[in-house]
């Protein structure tokens, strides 16, 4: 996996690329922490090339909404293909995050 990330205005976005797995989560898990390290408080993961995740995936974004928390942080995840939706949803992560069908809808729900 590889994961793209692009900062545009105040929000950035990260976009992972193959699968989100136990191979690849801690790369990514550190990638995101770093950036909230740095300042990003407003963020969204497009998965419109995602292809796979597992719970350790699942894992890198509740990691992300949990630092963001205490900051005023917002986090929303957008263009999931239906395979992650229903990951998420078995996993009752649908009702707790912001979930967007528009990389737009994702940025403008986040950005105010």
């Amino acid at each position: 996996m590889t994961m793209e990330i692009q900062d545009a205005d105040s929000v950035t976005v990260f976009t992972p690329i193959g699968r989100l797995d136990s191979n690849s989560s801690a790369g990514a898990e550190k990638q995101v922490a770093e950036r909230i390290g740095a300042g990003a408080k407003r963020i969204v993961f497009d998965f419109s090339r995602l292809d796979y995740v597992s719970s350790a995936g699942l894992r890198v974004i509740l990691m992300a909404a949990k630092q963001l928390r205490p900051l005023g942080g917002k986090l929303a995840i957008c263009c999931m293909n239906a395979q992650i939706r229903d990951v998420f949803e078995m996993s009752g992560l649908l009702s707790l995050l912001v979930i967007c069908d528009s990389r737009d809808a994702a940025t403008s729900s986040v950005a105010g």
